[in-house]
């Protein structure tokens, strides 16, 4: 539609006052367009196919009269704010004035008005209906800017909820990274220090078994200190996002035959037996060296809280397109305060084995960040004295 340009539907029953009626429009207005309807039904024919833009609507009409075609539109969400002037043969009287206000009407026209008397109210109306429709335009431009606010606002808002939450894993990160050094790294430090300060000054004096006895304190205690070293570095590079999984397809069950090899003689010290019979064709998709820390950390841990002449179970089972770890041992268990905070970095200090065996603390924070780079969770079952069980699952690679 050009910028103002009119559409005026005029509806009556009588042809020749529509034709002089519609001429009048022409003749004394710019830019109109009228469209005629003899009835009720071609109005509405014509107001479902076309932009309209002032209805002059007849009172006394067969079918429908102007007060239900008034309705009818009114009722209609697409016609519904279209201005509706009634056209009476005479001057109305209060009860239909109230009516046609009721149905929706702004106004009402005397068919006997003097043709310059009703080219001056159409005129007045379409200048009405041009002020409208500047301001609606204005209103749908501000609507549209204040849109467009909204959505950048809305867009910042996220932007700063989503730092404010990396700023804030970071800086639980950052307490907990400060936290394991000043408590877990601390003790061994400070063993590993009094360790080499007793041998510095006392050697001589210290007959070989006495030396020898210190020697194996002081390598104990550095290879623990190595490990919660190492193991700190690999949970620092998972926060950081430095590591990141290789999804490639391997065989579970040589990942558990290597594995066996590594910790059999830590187990066979304790009389532990380690069972891994499973199908040895199983291939999973994920980063093999990941999975096989992960299984190395729990089975190495199974068998230091597991008794003397205890059983750890490593098994693997394909469940509909999915493979399914587990690591059974029939240890000391936990309680369910220990297990909700088991893979919470410093959440709960690493305990002795049941020789006294000593842990960084890290192992099980790192085994189950390392599943969950590779979309999976780890999951854990446990009872006091009885035993506990972790498991994940990997993508079978059929």
């Amino acid at each position: 539609m050009k910028k103002n340009e009119y559409h005026i539907l005029v509806v009556d029953d009588s042809p020749t006052f529509t034709r002089i009626i519609g001429d009048l429009i022409l003749n004394n207005t710019n830019n109109t367009n009228i469209r005629i309807a003899n009835s009720g039904m071609e109005a509405i024919r014509i107001l479902g196919n076309n932009q309209i833009d002032l209805i002059l609507l007849d009172v006394f009409m067969p079918i429908y009269d102007g007060l239900e075609m008034a309705k009818i539109i009114r009722n209609n969400p697409k016609t519904s704010k279209i201005p509706i002037i009634f056209i009476t043969g005479s001057d109305p009287e209060q009860e239909f004035k109230e009516k046609a206000l009721e149905v929706g009407g702004i106004d009402y026209i005397n068919k006997s008005l003097i043709e310059t008397e009703l080219a001056r109210l159409i005129n007045l109306y379409l200048r009405f209906i041009n002020w409208e429709k500047n301001i609606n335009v204005k209103l749908q431009d501000k609507i549209t800017e204040l849109n467009q606010e909204i959505e950048k606002r809305i867009k910042i808002e996220k932007a700063l909820v989503k730092a404010t939450k990396e700023l804030a894993e970071a800086n639980n990160t950052k307490d907990k990274f400060f936290s394991i050094i000043a408590h877990d790294l601390k003790n061994p430090l400070s063993a590993f220090k009094n360790l080499a300060e007793v041998l510095s000054s006392d050697y001589k004096e210290m007959d070989e078994e006495e030396l020898e006895q210190y020697l194996s304190l002081l390598n104990d205690s550095s290879s623990n200190l190595y490990s919660l070293l190492e193991n700190l570095l690999v949970w620092a590079r998972t926060q950081t996002g430095i590591l990141n999984a290789k999804i490639e397809k391997f065989n579970i069950f040589d990942v558990v035959a290597d594995i066996f090899d590594i910790v059999n003689n830590s187990a066979i010290d304790k009389r532990i037996s380690i069972n891994y019979n499973f199908d040895n064709s199983l291939e999973v998709f994920a980063d093999e060296n990941m999975i096989s820390t992960v299984i190395r950390n729990l089975v190495t841990n199974a068998i230091k809280f597991t008794h003397y002449e205890g059983k750890i179970d490593i098994l693997a089972e394909k469940i509909d397109n999915k493979v399914r770890i587990k690591i059974k041992d029939s240890g000391v268990g936990m309680s369910e305060e220990d297990i909700s905070k088991l893979f919470i970095a410093g959440g709960t200090k690493s305990k002795l084995g049941t020789n006294k065996e000593k842990g960084t603390g890290l192992g099980l924070v790192i085994c189950s960040e390392f599943v969950q780079l590779n979309n999976s969770k780890l999951n854990v079952k446990s009872e006091l004295n009885v035993g506990t069980e972790f498991y994940f699952d990997l993508p079978l690679a059929e």
